[in-house]
């Protein structure tokens, strides 16, 4: 069951540019527009001013996780000032990370 706070926060935080609400919502509900199931049934959000977002979510340990990766693409789309969207989640003895950043331009590129 979706959570309507955690949505509702989805579209509050259309004008931030940085967000980091690890453990605080869960990235699927925060993508929930973005998912293949509601993509042609809702006004998809923009954050048009978004440099970084951190989320955190449990269905990256498990078959989902593919699910939510490709979800978080598809909401990247509409972060055009995006720098780096990072997804994690932690455990006991366990930890799970996919951080993206844009394609680096000539002149722009760095190895971490």
């Amino acid at each position: 069951m979706e959570d309507l706070w955690e949505r509702g926060l989805a579209e509050a935080s259309q004008g931030w540019a940085v967000v980091n609400l690890s453990f605080v919502i869960d990235a699927r509900d925060f993508f929930h527009d973005f998912r293949p199931e509601t993509l042609h049934c809702s006004a998809n959000p923009h954050w048009e001013n978004f440099t970084n977002l951190c989320l955190t979510s449990d269905v990256l340990r498990g078959h989902e996780g593919w699910e939510l990766l490709d979800t978080a693409a598809r909401a990247a789309m509409k972060m055009p000032k995006l720098k780096r969207q990072t997804l994690w989640t932690g455990g006991s003895a366990t930890a799970v990370y996919s951080s993206t950043s844009p394609t680096p331009r000539p002149g722009n590129a760095r190895c971490v």
